[in-house]
């Protein structure tokens, strides 16, 4: 994850460049997807507000880079906030196993849990009335 060639490592030089040019900005950080998975982890990383859309699970990842996690805090108070609906199988973590079509597509999860706070629309009920 910390490797130069990836995502995470853009990220954080993104960050670094944007506080650079506005240290006296205050930042919240978003995204949707992969954008919203590196958002949560750069907003444990700094402790920034990050509020994501339709995000894959992160918290392999955040536990896997030793990110602050303090857990102390209560869950009101967490800065990190996930939205997504429970028919996005990305979302819920559902696209794991070697039988999954995540899988065979090559998009197998390795988690489906978030760190933060999560806010889940139910697709599937609304659909069904």
């Amino acid at each position: 994850m910390r490797r130069q060639d990836r995502y995470y490592k853009a990220t954080l030089d993104l960050y670094r460049n944007v506080t650079h040019l506005y240290p006296f900005a205050d930042i919240w950080v978003t995204g949707h997807s992969l954008g919203g998975a590196l958002s949560s982890l750069l907003g444990r990383t700094f402790g920034l507000p990050a509020v994501t859309f339709e995000a894959p699970g992160e918290l392999l990842a955040t536990k896997r880079l030793h990110l602050p996690m303090p857990p102390e805090l209560p869950e009101e108070l967490d800065h990190i906030w996930h939205f997504g609906n429970n028919a996005d199988p990305i979302f819920m973590g559902v696209c794991n196993g070697v039988s999954s079509i995540c899988s065979v597509l090559g998009y197998a999860m390795e988690t489906q849990c978030h760190s933060g706070q999560k806010c889940i629309y139910d697709t599937v009920a609304d659909l069904v009335q």
